[in-house]
């Protein structure tokens, strides 16, 4: 095989590999929701653990996209859509910045 060929198929490797590690989910983490606790936790605590979140009614009511994996949860980055996420964790605070009530909502995607 002479070197222009051997140089054509390494790149069509090198660009097939990249496709399909772009496709791979991020690495599941079971007790990664396991710290929320109604009545406990504080929206600094939330923010520390996972980061921003999207904000509704004043503050009030915060979302993440999250998905699941075999090893179990992972925040699903917003650039992807929900096509990564299998559920919307909502957590609604109190006036004083504590976990009222959340819920991991099953958010089914469209075919």
């Amino acid at each position: 095989m002479n070197a222009s060929l051997q140089c054509g198929y390494f790149c069509i490797c090198i660009i097939a590999g990249l496709g399909v590690s772009s496709c791979a989910h991020p690495e599941g983490h079971k007790d990664l929701l396991a710290f929320l606790q109604d009545g406990t936790t504080t929206k600094n605590d939330v923010e520390t653990r996972i980061g921003p979140a999207s904000v509704w009614g004043g503050g009030g009511i915060w979302t993440y996209r999250v998905g699941e994996a075999t090893e179990g949860f992972f925040l699903s980055e917003k650039k992807s859509g929900w096509l990564d996420a299998n559920y919307s964790l909502v957590l609604e605070f109190s006036r004083n910045d504590v976990l009222r009530r959340h819920a991991l909502v099953n958010v089914e995607t469209p075919p």
